[in-house]
């Protein structure tokens, strides 16, 4: 099968930095990587909406969209309790029913020192 590598348009330095792809297509399954807020506000909501925001320009690089998404993983510094309503307000102006299966997971940090959540997803396309 198959295996596309994907840099979206802004994330070449990901790449670089970190030497990760953020976009991989394996036929018709997209993978992206944990993606932050990256660069934004310490506030919650607008981390939370860039982080969706950057979700969602990836699954365009390769053609894909949120109703796409079939799993989708949140890792939430300070647990995923402490913004959770917030999180959920968000997360509903980008993902509708049916929704994914999705996990949260409480985290102590993330390698962006500034973030307070980090998102994977993964996709599935018909071509």
């Amino acid at each position: 099968m198959d295996v596309e590598y994907v840099t979206a348009d802004g994330w070449s330095d990901s790449e670089d930095e970190l030497h990760l792809t953020p976009v991989v297509r394996v036929g018709n399954t997209i993978h992206i990587s944990g993606t932050t807020g990256r660069n934004s506000s310490q506030d919650p909501e607008e981390q939370f909406v860039a982080a969706f925001e950057a979700i969602a320009d990836m699954l365009s690089a390769v053609g894909a969209g949120w109703d796409d998404v079939f799993k989708m993983t949140t890792y939430h510094v300070g647990g995923i309790a402490t913004h959770l309503d917030l999180l959920l307000d968000v997360k509903d102006r980008y993902v509708n029913a049916p929704y994914p299966a999705w996990t949260g997971v409480g985290v102590t940090d993330l390698a962006n020192p500034d973030a307070l959540i980090e998102i994977d997803v993964i996709a599935q396309v018909q071509s």
